[in-house]
């Protein structure tokens, strides 16, 4: 099922004071996508998914499922399953009776009820546990019942809030990769509410970032990390080093000047010569830089820094350096393979590719 939303807004009045939820929304997810709302606390992304369940009316905009206009249709007729922070199981009802209640109340032959169950029951590998009660269960299997609960219904849509966010972090790791593969192998369109980067990173096929109720990008995961359209967006998701300058020529290579020699982009999108702007440079993306390296290659920038600190995270060792004559921190992060050869204090040569310079209006 395709989900359009229509320059959705959302107003919560309270009193004489009016609270924006969410600000003119627009955004088309095609059937079978596994679509992400990601954002910070009280970005407008729950919001927005209760406007596409029908749990609340919108200020103004609409809503369509497959052109059909929803916007003012009751949850119950909306043919959504909603999964919830808090799984929301049946306590007085075993395991079977709350995957089966969907089907019984669609007046689904009893049979047919039965064979549905056992599918999704089988589905999420919860086929030994039917007569259980949800007390019975860990987190993880209750968040699977959940799930086969919402599958069974035969809904068109599936719409998760922050499913994942009452287990452990192994367990959630584990059940990261089982949703994926049940959302992707029953081919149903669903939308997934989340503030965890890793989560929207690792599962979504394209997604929202949110801010202060607008959708600030939309784009597939690797797009919106190597790509992004603004500072917050960058600062959000992963780490990133901003470095202040001016475009002082575009073209390919675009340069930026700072205080202590030149930046090189690929590109620098509508930005004028002259515009002060930040570059945006990822930690994995900067590297030691080799000493036959020229400072004149048009593929990379060489900056002088100095080590203050180090840090050893198993796989990974990180970095943070100040750049000579800008008092500027700046973070990278190397592969920890071997000995570490590096000094506090050392100074050395850090090599920025120019591909991986992102040049943002300041």
């Amino acid at each position: 099922m395709e989900i359009n939303i229509e320059k959705i807004t959302k107003i919560y009045q309270q009193g004489a004071n009016a609270s924006p939820g969410v600000l003119d929304i627009d955004v088309k997810i095609p059937s079978g996508e596994f679509f992400f709302l990601l954002g910070p606390s009280g970005c407008g992304k729950t919001t927005l998914l209760r406007l596409i369940a029908g749990l609340i009316e919108p200020t103004s905009g609409m809503i369509r499922f497959d052109g059909r206009d929803v916007t003012n249709l009751p949850v119950e007729k909306r043919n959504a399953a909603m999964v919830f922070q808090g799984y929301a199981l049946w306590p007085h009802m075993t395991v079977y009776e709350n995957v089966e209640f969907g089907p019984r109340m669609q007046g689904i032959e009893r049979a047919e009820r039965k064979q549905q169950v056992k599918d999704q029951l089988h589905r999420v590998k919860m086929t030994d546990y039917s007569d259980r009660k949800p007390n019975q269960l860990s987190g993880g299997q209750q968040q699977r019942i959940a799930l086969a609960r919402a599958l069974a219904a035969g809904s068109d849509c599936l719409l998760l809030d922050e499913p994942l966010s009452n287990l452990d972090a192994r367990l959630r790791l584990h059940m990261r990769e089982e949703l994926l593969h049940l959302v992707k192998s029953s081919g149903i369109t669903a939308v997934y509410v989340t503030h965890d980067q890793k989560e929207a990173l690792s599962m979504a096929d394209r997604m929202a970032v949110m801010d202060s109720g607008r959708i600030v990008q939309v784009g597939t995961p690797e797009e919106i990390y190597n790509h992004p359209a603004t500072r917050f967006v960058a600062d959000f998701l992963g780490e990133a080093n901003f470095i202040p300058g001016k475009l002082s020529k575009k073209g390919t290579p675009s340069e930026i000047r700072i205080k202590n020699g030149m930046i090189k982009a690929v590109e620098s999108k509508k930005i004028q010569e002259g515009e002060e702007v930040i570059c945006c440079i990822r930690p994995e993306h900067i590297r030691w830089a080799s000493g036959e390296k020229s400072e004149n290659d048009p593929r990379s920038s060489i900056l002088s820094a100095t080590i203050k600190s180090k840090t050893y995270l198993g796989e990974v060792r990180q970095y943070c350096c100040v750049l000579d004559q800008e008092d500027m921190e700046i973070k990278m992060t190397v592969l920890a393979d071997g000995p570490d050869p590096m000094e506090v204090g050392q100074s050395v040569k850090l090599e920025i590719p120019a591909r991986h310079v992102v040049v943002l209006e300041k």
